[in-house]
């Protein structure tokens, strides 16, 4: 005799053990383990197949995790653009004149920036340091053109040289003063 192995009886059978295998107890025909009639099969192979979730109501677990790690990439993205975005706008604004602002003040505080506590204004008293006419005073007439105006947005100055020094090439880049005592500029 074969023993019996362990496990559940199939539903309407019983162990022979002399064939070594369940018999129906109805119909006497040997049960054999894992075969399946044509129809269930193919009701199995159905089940297995992809199924269409489009018309449910709710979205699955990894519907909803999908759908949620593709909004914060778009997000994330929105984010980026934006601040790209804002940099560029502050050097539009930053680079152009505010409202009602003229090429003169804007003139005005360029130098500024480049000469700092040199910087002059035009009737301002002055003391000459260098030259022949060193320690002489005098009123400024007219401020150096240190910046000059490209089109009606764009406003170019000189550039610093190494040293922190304004490159002073042309007469147009020196001030004209009015000396104490003389009619000359």
């Amino acid at each position: 005799l074969i023993p019996k192995p362990r496990g559940g009886v199939p539903r309407g059978h019983e162990w022979d053990g002399v064939r070594g295998a369940y018999v129906h107890k109805e119909t006497g025909a040997v049960h054999v383990k894992g075969t399946r009639s044509a129809a269930s099969a193919a009701q199995q192979k159905e089940r297995k197949d992809e199924r269409d979730r489009s018309d449910r109501p709710q979205a699955s677990g990894s519907q909803k995790r999908n759908q949620a790690q593709a909004e914060a990439r778009k997000a994330d993205a929105n984010r980026r653009r934006q601040v790209v975005s804002q940099h560029r706008k502050a050097v539009r604004e930053k680079a152009r004149p505010r409202l009602g602002e003229s090429f003169a003040s804007i003139r005005q505080r360029e130098e500024q920036r480049l000469l700092g506590k040199r910087f002059l204004f035009e009737p301002q008293r002055v003391r000459v340091c260098e030259g022949a006419l060193a320690g002489q005073c005098g009123t400024v007439l007219d401020r150096a053109q240190l910046c000059f105006q490209e089109t009606a947005r764009r406003v170019t100055s000189l550039e610093l040289d190494a040293s922190g020094r304004v490159a002073i090439t042309e007469p147009r880049h020196h001030h004209q003063i009015l000396l104490d005592g003389s009619e000359d500029e």
